[in-house]
């Protein structure tokens, strides 16, 4: 797994495939790491499995923002919440995700 600190992240993304495709892809919250302004190296899965083994999607992130405490909150569309992802230790509840339901 690769480190990084989502609190300095440039650009935080949802990535969503179009509802046309045969096979979904994406669907997925990638962080893209930047230096100088510039992407600086290829983007790193942060969130996914949003799409099961059948490749029915069972959620559909659309957006991200940081909440004050440092973690990564997420909207899905399908499910109706707004995930949580927090790094391990944190005291809001290590690695919990759905707080916003």
């Amino acid at each position: 797994m690769t480190d990084f600190d989502i609190t300095q992240a440039v650009a935080c993304r949802a990535r969503t495939a179009s509802r046309c495709c045969a096979t979904p892809s994406g669907y997925k919250v990638v962080f893209v790491p930047f230096s100088g302004g510039a992407p600086s190296g290829e983007p790193i899965d942060v969130l996914t499995g949003f799409v099961n083994g059948d490749g029915e999607a069972q959620g559909r992130p659309v957006g991200v923002a940081i909440d004050n405490r440092g973690a990564l909150l997420v909207a899905d569309d399908v499910g109706n919440v707004i995930w949580r992802v927090s790094a391990m230790g944190d005291a809001a509840g290590a690695g919990t995700a759905g707080s916003g339901r």
